[in-house]
Order: C-alpha cells, then structure tokens, then sequence
C-alpha cells in the first residue's frame, strides 16, 4: 500500500515554502500541462534576454576601444565586427578569420583576435549556465506540495475507536521501515516524505539495570538527538512555531538461565487457549520476569512449545510496559522484578518495558552466538539430493527477552528566551491537559499533541518484526549464520519502525489514513483549536507525476531581467544613440558607433568612387537626393571606370552643416576630401603607365 498523497489532496496556488525563506521560497504548484506553457516561455525570455545582453556587451567594448587613436586595419575591422552586433558564435568565427587573415601582416593578431574569443565564449557558457537555471525554476520531479484534505484530524486515544487506525499502522510502518532505513539508494516508495527517512544513533552504553539483568557485555542505545519536527515531518512553519523532541532507548539481552520454566499445560489450565484444546503432553514455557512466581499467581508470559516446534519464523510479541513518567497515569502493562533495579542514572523516571522473542524452530548453518539468538542444538541431517549428512543448529532456549529503558524529551521555542525543554523521562500522558507546556503557543501545543500521540499509538514495546525474516533464504526456515551482535542490529530496526511510524502518523494528520472516513467511527477527532486549524495547512509532503513547482522569484526574475535587457537595447542601441542630443552628451564615441555602422561603411566606400552627394551624414542612415542611381561597387578603384570626384552643392552644403556642428563626421568628410589628391596621384600614375 502506497504513502504517497492521493492527487485530490494536492493544494495548488501559491503558497511559501519557509525552508526556502520568505522570498526564495515562494512557489506555485499547478499541473504539468500549465508547467510546460511555463517552461515553454521561459525558454523563450531567456533566449530573448541573453541576446539582447550580448547586444549590450559588444556595444560596450566596442565603446571602450573606440578612443578615437589611430590604429591598424585589423582593429578597424574587428569595431566593425562588433559594431554588426553577431551573435557570440558568429564572433568566434569572425574573429578566427581576421587572426589568420593577419596572422602575417599585423601585430600580434592572434592575441588580439584571443580577447574576443573568450568573450564570446565565456558569454557562451554563461548562457548554457542561465539556461539550466531556468529549467530549475520548474521542478518536475518528485516535488514538495502542500496537504490540502478534509480529513485532517487527530487520532482519538479515549476509547478504542484509535485500535483501526493502530493496525493500519502496523501493516504500513514495517513495510516503510524496511525499504526506506536501509543503506544505499532507496525504491521510489520512500518518495512519499520531505525526508525518506531519521537518522539515529547507536552506541555502546553500561547496563541500564542492575548488572544481574545483563546477558550481554554492554547494552546498546539508540538515540535520535533532538529533531527539529518542522523540518524532520516536512512541517511548514515558522521559527517562533519550532517545536524539537529527543527519544532514547537503551537495551540489553535479559539472562534466560532461572527465569524460565517448562511446565505441562494441563498443570496450569488458567493458560489454555481460548481457541482450541489442550494437546496430550503439551508444553509451555513460561517466563518470569515479574515480581512474583508465575505458579502463585499466573503472571508471566508463554511460549506454546507446539508452535514454537512447528514454526520456522521467529516471532517477537508484545511486550510489557512499565511507565515511570511522574504526569503520566496510564496503568502499565508489566512490573519489572525487584533484580531490574537501581536502574542507571540517565534518569530515574524513564520508562523500562521488556520485550519477547520467541527464535521457533529457525534453523541456522552454523552455531550462533548471538546472545539473543544463541543457537547450539546441533541437529544431524542428510541432503535429499546428495545423501550426504550434514548439520543444522536450532536456539538453546525457546524464549529470550530484550529489556529497555525509554526516555523522551520535549522542547519548544519561547519569545526572547531560550528553549523550553521537558525533563530527559517517560512519556507523558497522551492527552494534553491544562498544565502541560503552559508558554507554548496555540501551534507547538498542536505539534506536541501530535508527536506525543504518535508515541503512543506505535510504541517500541509493540513493535513485532525481526530483521531474520527478511534474511531467510528458499523459504527453508534456514539462515547461514549470524554475528556476534546482531540483537543490537534487531533493536535498531524497532526503533526505526517507530519512527517510520511516526512519519505515516504526522503526514495523515493532515491527509487522513487510508481506510477511509477517519471521523465516521471518531477514529480521528476534528481540529477544534486555532493551532491545530493552522496545522492542518502546514503538512508538506512529496508527490511524483501530475503536478510542478514554479519558484516565483527565479520566474519572476527571468522575466523582469529578459523585458528589462531588451528594453534597455532597443532603447539605447535603436532610438537613443541616434538622437542629437543623447549624441553630443556622450561625446564622440558615439558617433564612432554611428559611422562604424554598415549603411555609413557603405556611404563611405560610395564616396572614395566619386558619389559625393550624401546628406544626413550623422545618421544612422544616410541619404541621397532623389533620382540619383549608384553602380555596383568594384573590387578595386579603376580610372575611366569609377566616376569623377564632384563637389555638388548637396556635398557642400553638408559640409557647412558638418563645420558649423563641429562633429566627428566632419572629420570623416575631410578625410574624404583630402583624399582627392591621392585619387588624382593615382589617376595620374595610372595614365604614366598607359603612355609607357
């Protein structure tokens, strides 16, 4: 059975997702048809941005190197490259066909051909980098969404309305626990959670009882530190709303030898079976870990040797709870003998509880010893296939017991003071009254509820799986062998099942568990509260397929910056650089971007052939006088072919305007009149070698 969120309880709109902050976090969720027109458009704003910026960047160099100095034919050619505005790649090749133009004839080319390059290239990459980050601003995969459901409710302890709910998570946590707090890459399952799954702590600790009571060297801890429960549940909620809690437990294997007995069922019928007979000869063994002799008083717990000589799946039950928290008023479910105690010193008032297991008839390869699945019962077999004999080894005991000390801790965020934090002890009673966490506000007194309730409901004292199932190879009943440790590896997959337990609890909070209407049989109750309204609204989970986040400020910024970029360009690039005045307050480079332009270059080579009559010569475009026709330019200038050098009235009213503005054209069209004489220098030399 799948965890991840039904897609009607998806919230779409905008909403804030605080781990991101107040602005970076600002995200839409819609559906993927609606995600595709974005990313579709932002597709096209980049690319309208990025070109529009590269427009600005040519015009820039080619402003800081238009100082108006004389230089090469090779410089005047790269300004106007540049003054053509290409697009970055037409740079790159362009200017690689100027270096090995000149790679001969001017001062190091390559060099200077190299700085634009790299320009080009580096807006290149930059633009490949702009590009990724616009498709980052459109999450399609697994993506964090907001629990929008009408179910959501907390579970209802009074009564045992809550027991439907309880199995529904004891199907769902194993499941969980095994496939998403294993190492290595995790199925898609764990998908379900902002965080797959809590990390926790194990070390080596004394003996939390009275020595007697250890059958191990040390006992094991496993330990969650405090978790923010915001960021460990996928809570949406503020700092002032901070809510962290601490669960540690401390374990060890409980010693078998005189603490159990095997004793005829029929002596003892206060422990028949409900469902059946007693068998001839049946066997019981009985555990005592009680205060009292189970022969006196029937306290005690059993292990029905039929089965556990039938059955090859070892079994972990229920267990006994002793509860030792000073606000709690829950009667327990189990009295340690007198022997457990003093207990140690992590605090007198934690929780101790104890925990069967029962290793049935699970066979191994080879001797185990493990302390609790101690197996040295050699039994001597032959193979069906190859006749050869061969050896199995079944467990010493047919019951062992894990004991445990429990201690919880909660804290939470105060206004201009320090964390308030519950003493290191048992756990509380599981419905809050009036004095409990008195400075918490409407929000954290929900979230405390909600994260003492799921203490609750999926204890570790009721956790039933055992790592060995899963190891069991060919349906045998058989495994290859055992470390020396493993009870301590089986005691950390107890606490990560309530933990993975937790996860489910505080997600459906908000959502509502699977089996349907939570609030039909009052399985769940209604948020009646302002706090636990504003958590209902604040559930964050992860879902895959139907639905995209949009970041609005990346959305945002990619539009803002693109319309801006472009606006800036066709403004400055098209309008404003050709206006008189906007000209004369930027002084003459601009005018040196104006006649490196392509319509002026052209009026230019026209000129040097004799066509002399241009107006508007510092325009972007200049013009002629009406009627008049121009020939196609040669390659080179040829006397009788080319057109006499005139100077028209039009050219020479031109000029007066030129001399009276005092502009940089005026220093282009004396250029062009200076050259007359080397014209008619040429023209003459071109006639000296006719007459020869």
């Amino acid at each position: 059975m799948t965890l991840e969120l039904d897609a009607k309880y998806v919230k779409t709109g905008v909403w804030t997702n605080l781990d991101g902050g107040p602005v970076l976090g600002r995200t839409i969720t819609t559906d993927t048809q609606t995600g595709n027109l974005v990313v579709a458009l932002l597709a096209i704003l980049s690319t309208l941005g990025t070109a529009h910026l590269w427009h600005l960047i040519a015009f820039t160099i080619h402003q800081i190197r238009a100082n108006g100095q004389e230089a090469d034919p090779l410089f005047r050619q790269q300004q106007a490259l540049l003054r053509t505005l290409p697009t970055p790649s037409s740079v790159v090749a362009e200017a690689l066909k100027l270096w090995w133009a000149w790679r001969r004839k001017a001062d190091r080319p390559f060099l200077r051909s190299l700085f634009l390059v790299l320009i080009a290239l580096l807006f290149t990459t930059m633009t490949i980098a702009a590009s990724v980050f616009s498709s980052l601003i459109v999450d399609t995969g697994s993506i964090e969404v907001l629990v929008d459901s009408p179910f959501c409710g907390s579970a209802n302890l009074i009564g045992t309305a809550w027991r439907e709910y309880a199995n529904e998570l004891d199907l769902n946590a194993p499941a969980y626990m095994q496939d998403c707090y294993g190492n290595g890459s995790l199925p898609v399952t764990c998908n379900a959670f902002t965080k797959p799954n809590v990390p926790l702590t194990v070390g080596s600790v004394p003996c939390p009882f009275n020595e007697t009571m250890c059958d191990t060297e040390d006992a094991v801890s496993v330990d969650s530190g405090l978790v923010d429960v915001s960021k460990t549940f996928g809570l949406n909620l503020p700092a002032e709303d901070r809510v962290t809690f601490r669960k540690k437990i401390e374990c060890t294997v409980l010693p078998v030898e005189g603490y159990y007995d095997v004793i005829d069922l029929k002596d003892m019928p206060i422990w028949k079976p409900d469902y059946r007979e007693i068998f001839p000869g049946e066997q019981v063994a009985a555990i005592f870990y009680w205060p009292r002799p189970p022969l006196d008083t029937g306290e005690s717990f059993l292990a029905y040797l039929v089965s556990s000589n039938v059955s090859g799946n070892p079994k972990v039950p229920r267990g006994g709870m002793y509860y030792r928290g000073p606000n709690n008023t829950v009667t327990p479910t189990w009295f340690p003998k007198d022997s457990f105690f003093p207990l140690s010193a992590e605090g007198p008032e934690g929780d101790v509880f104890w925990k069967p297991f029962l290793p049935n008839a699970l066979e191994f390869e080879a001797p185990v010893n493990d302390p609790l699945y101690s197996a040295h019962k050699e039994v001597k077999k032959v193979d069906a296939a190859t006749g050869k004999p061969f050896s199995q080894y079944l467990a010493d005991h047919p019951i062992k017991g894990v004991g445990c000390t429990q201690h919880l801790q909660y804290c939470h965020a105060r206004d201009g003071q320090e964390d308030y934090c519950t003493p290191f002890e048992g756990v509380p009673y599981h419905t809050f009254r009036s004095f409990d966490f008195p400075e918490a506000n409407s929000v954290q007194r929900a979230v405390l509820q909600l994260i003492i309730k799921s203490v609750w409901l999926h204890p570790t004292v009721n956790v039933m799986t055992c790592k060995t199932t899963t190891m069991m190879s060919r349906g045998d009943f058989d495994v290859s062998g055992l470390p020396n440790d493993f009870w301590k590896q089986e005691v950390l997959g107890w606490e990560q099942e309530v933990w993975a337990a937790m996860q489910i609890q505080v997600s459906q909070h908000a959502s509502g568990p699977q089996f349907g209407d939570p609030f039909a049989g009052e399985v769940f109750l209604k948020p009646e509260t302002e706090g636990e309204k504003a958590l209902c609204g604040a559930q964050r989970m992860r879902r895959s397929g139907g639905f995209v986040n949009i970041n609005v400020f990346g959305f945002s910024f990619v539009i803002a910056f693109s319309i801006l970029v472009a606006i800036v360009d066709i403004t400055l690039l098209k309008f404003l650089v050709y206006l008189t005045r906007f000209r004369r307050a930027l002084g003459p480079r601009i005018a040196r971007w104006t006649q490196d332009g392509v319509w002026q270059l052209q009026r230019r080579a026209y000129e040097g052939e004799g066509y002399r009559n241009w107006t508007d010569l510092e325009s972007e475009i200049p013009l002629m006088e009406k009627g008049q026709k121009l020939k196609d330019l040669p390659i080179m200038w040829r006397p009788g072919k080319s057109p006499m050098i005139q100077h028209t009235s039009s050219f020479a009213s031109t000029n007066s305007i030129i001399s009276q503005q005092q502009s940089v054209s005026e220093l282009a069209a004396e250029d062009v009149v200076e050259s007359a004489p080397v014209i008619a220098e040429q023209r003459r030399s071109w006639f000296s070698f006719v007459r020869r």
